[in-house]
């Protein structure tokens, strides 16, 4: 037996013999498709209860967020949320960009020098120690004063001496308190203090320069024998 493609009502075929359990069976179904319709509808009627026309009006009242004010043309505004047109680009507006694989001229490093630069340089928070602007040293260091005080009467670095040499000579006429009479042989007088002495340990004799008083035997020691010279 055919069914139907929908609700799948019983079709009998010509040659089948009537059987009403069909006919109630196909009723049974209509009926319970005619229900669910109508619930439906209802459905479909009480949510559209109350809503307006598709092709309904509205007045400038009704509106909540209708502006104060419009442009006289009642089109054209001055302005799009604050920004004039020639604020924004033309719609086949169009940019310059460098290609992919462009390199920069000598204005600008490149990264190799930008680290060559960099290398062996501090970092930005490193801290140096530092004396206090008004710091002063202790006695293993001179005073601007105390140096120049030392430096007073220095003679300078390139002045020069007039000496003579370890191994120089003067002339006799260049000798102050020179002796008008020297010894014959340079070396052994021949009067001391004006008196000349001749002594001879073996025989104790002593010989007095002429004019001097004779000998006698208070100014004589003992066992010498004097003569005049």
């Amino acid at each position: 037996m055919k069914e139907t493609t929908g609700l799948h009502l019983k079709k009998p075929d010509i040659t089948d013999f009537y059987n009403v359990e069909d006919f109630n069976f196909n009723a049974d179904i209509v009926d319970a498709a005619i229900e669910e319709l109508k619930k439906s509808q209802s459905s479909s009627e009480t949510a559209i209860d109350g809503k307006a026309d598709k092709g309904h009006k509205h007045t400038v009242s009704e509106i909540t967020d209708f502006p104060s004010a419009l442009p006289a043309s009642g089109g054209n505004a001055d302005t799009v949320d604050g920004k004039h047109a020639a604020d924004f680009a033309a719609a086949n507006h169009s940019h310059n960009y460098a290609a992919s694989g462009h390199t920069h001229d000598d204005r600008y490093f490149t990264e190799t020098e930008v680290n060559t630069l960099l290398a062996g340089k501090a970092a930005a928070n490193h801290s140096h120690s530092y004396a206090t602007s008004s710091h002063t040293h202790d006695d293993r260091y001179y005073t601007e004063s105390e140096v120049n005080n030392l430096l007073a009467g220095k003679a300078a670095s390139n002045h020069t001496h007039n000496y003579a040499a370890a191994s120089h000579t003067h002339t006799a006429s260049q000798v102050s308190g020179l002796p008008t009479r020297l010894p014959a042989n340079g070396g052994n007088s021949d009067t001391v203090d004006g008196v000349h002495v001749v002594t001879t340990a073996a025989l104790g004799l002593h010989r007095l320069a002429s004019g001097t008083a004779a000998p006698t035997t208070s100014n004589c020691p003992t066992g010498c024998w004097y003569g005049k010279h």
